[in-house]
């Protein structure tokens, strides 16, 4: 009896020693786990502006990062609502959806406007958190807020570079395209040129031929009450009006036509007369196109105004088209579309490290460039062959080679269910993804980016990279960019063929590049032709380069 009683108290300061140890291990755990969740809450609370409102939306917390951006002290801030930093600017329906989804207990995220004490502006990206108790109800809300006002000021900026004429400060050729693309209004185009400028300019020079350039641009915006004006290249005008009669608009240009001529330009003690040329359109389809072949027509006629007429196409036109199909339809029957390959230099490492894969046909001893064929093989509906074919044999070539490569991929391509399929029908097959990059064209019409924002997300399961290219050639993914999930931005070659010898080109790359790399992208610049702007580029920052002083494209890489 007296040895059991012995073996049972044993148990008993085991049993209790085991548990007592139990209980260490688990208070241990937690101190670790309270300490690593006070060090994140630290460093969150240092790195983001965070508020915190009641069920009907009063602040009850705000740390000292908002106080900071806001202005306004905690004393100022509790018991208000966040109404106290809202911006004028804000619509009503944005706080509608705002709410409706956190009283739904979803997470709301996205970009907004606010106002300072000191009525500033400021942008912030945010993050709204419901907090749901044991039964279900919510018992605060808590915001996390990123200020994005200098990412989105310096965004702006590039834009207006991008799309205003820094001689005459009139929107340019870039912004004339994306507001006849963005348009759901009916439209009226004038080209308008100025008769015998190159005369002008070697006469009086250079700077008086600008300071004309100049007062003519103000001339027409004081004329254009009712239309916009672009500057295009050299001594090329335009004016877009939407929803005009016909002949009123007609009307109005042979007005500005017959004003211009009359009027004496004085620049610099100068008395000079010029006259302008005009070519209308009022298609609904190549709006610009159309408009430009009614301009060439009357400077041909030497009239002062055509207004642009099916007669214009002539049967050489029908006959090129016909002639094109004829050799695209045989190169997809006979394997002739093949990739030629470009390769891309690492300017930091000074290696070549990637490369594109661009799309030509090779027929009887002859290589056409995308130029002969790209646009009859959308309009005749070939495209997507052309797309599979470049994919399939790309995906080949490198399929036992360490480079990554890139293919151009189009909005039609993106549209196209069957084609997507194909994509990742390819992808599934192919053993490193992660080595490829798709470039979507930056400078085509894309009307819905959800849908652009779901291919990319389809693509990044596979671990593929996404470019943007010829970034710059328009503003429109400048608007979107926060929202693509891209790794490179290929700098538009517009931008870079004059880059050692124009200032704006260069201020507008070097904002690019700064803008990238706040969003961690990669830059790459195309048309790299000389060696003076390889080194440019270098002290820019830009990350890639790609052009004929790189290599040209060949069939086989180097």
């Amino acid at each position: 009896m007296h040895k059991l009683k012995i073996i049972f108290m044993s148990l008993f300061f085991l049993t209790m020693a085991t548990g007592c140890q139990t209980i260490k291990d688990k208070t241990d755990t937690l101190f670790k786990q309270n300490k690593f969740l006070d060090s994140y809450t630290k460093a969150l609370d240092k790195s983001s502006l965070i508020s915190k409102t009641d069920p009907d939306g009063i602040i009850t917390y705000v740390n000292e990062e908002f106080c900071k951006l806001t202005g306004y002290t905690k004393d100022e801030l509790l018991g208000k609502t966040h109404s106290i930093i809202k911006h004028k600017s804000t619509k009503v329906s944005f706080f509608k959806e705002l709410w409706d989804t956190i009283l739904d207990k979803k997470i709301w995220t996205g970009i907004i406007d606010g106002t300072d004490k000191n009525n500033n502006t400021f942008i912030t990206k945010m993050t709204i958190v419901p907090v749901i108790d044991d039964k279900n109800n919510i018992t605060e809300f808590i915001a996390t807020r990123k200020d994005i006002t200098e990412l989105i000021t310096s965004r702006d900026k590039i834009e207006k570079n991008l799309t205003t004429d820094r001689l005459t400060n009139l929107y340019n050729r870039y912004k004339l395209f994306e507001d006849i693309r963005r348009s759901k209004k009916t439209l009226s185009l004038c080209l308008l040129n100025i008769d015998g400028f190159k005369e002008i300019n070697d006469f009086y020079g250079h700077k008086i031929a600008d300071e004309l350039l100049i007062s003519l641009s103000n001339t027409l915006k004081k004329l254009c009450v009712n239309s916009t004006v672009y500057k295009l290249h050299a001594d090329e005008f335009a004016l877009l009006t939407k929803d005009i009669d016909k002949d009123e608009f007609i009307e109005q240009i042979g007005y500005i036509i017959e004003i211009i001529a009359a009027k004496q330009f004085v620049i610099e003690e100068n008395q000079i007369h010029i006259s302008i040329s005009g070519g209308i359109s009022l298609e609904k389809n190549n709006l610009f196109i159309s408009a430009d072949m009614a301009l060439q027509r009357a400077k041909q006629d030497k009239t002062k105004l055509y207004i642009y007429s099916d007669e214009i196409n002539t049967m050489k036109h029908v006959e090129d088209n016909i002639n094109g199909i004829k050799m695209l339809k045989d190169a997809i029957k006979n394997e002739f579309i093949v990739p030629f390959y470009q390769p891309i230099y690492n300017i930091k490492e000074s290696k070549i490290e990637k490369y594109e894969s661009l799309a030509r046909i090779v027929s009887k001893d002859k290589i056409y460039s995308p130029y002969h064929f790209l646009n009859i093989a959308k309009k005749s509906k070939l495209y997507p062959n052309v797309t599979e074919s470049i994919i399939k044999k790309s995906f080949e070539y490198f399929k036992d080679k360490e480079y990554e490569f890139s293919i151009n991929i189009s909005i039609l391509d993106v549209l196209n269910k069957n084609t997507v399929n194909f994509i990742k029908n390819e992808l599934s097959n192919f053993k490193d993804t992660k080595k490829i990059v798709f470039e979507i064209l930056e400078s085509e019409e894309i009307e819905d980016f959800d849908i652009l924002i779901d291919f990319i997300k389809v693509l990044k399961k596979y671990g593929c990279k996404i470019a943007i290219d010829d970034f710059g050639s328009g503003y429109s993914n400048f608007s979107h960019i926060l929202k693509l999930d891209v790794d490179y931005l290929k700098i538009d070659a517009s931008l870079i063929k004059n880059i050692t010898t124009d200032n704006n080109s260069k201020v507008i790359v070097q904002g690019i590049v700064d803008f990238s790399k706040r969003l961690n992208i990669k830059t790459i610049a195309e048309y790299v032709e000389t060696k003076d702007a390889l080194e440019l580029l270098e002290e820019l920052g830009v990350d890639y380069a790609q052009g004929y002083y790189i290599g040209k494209p060949e069939n086989e890489i180097l």
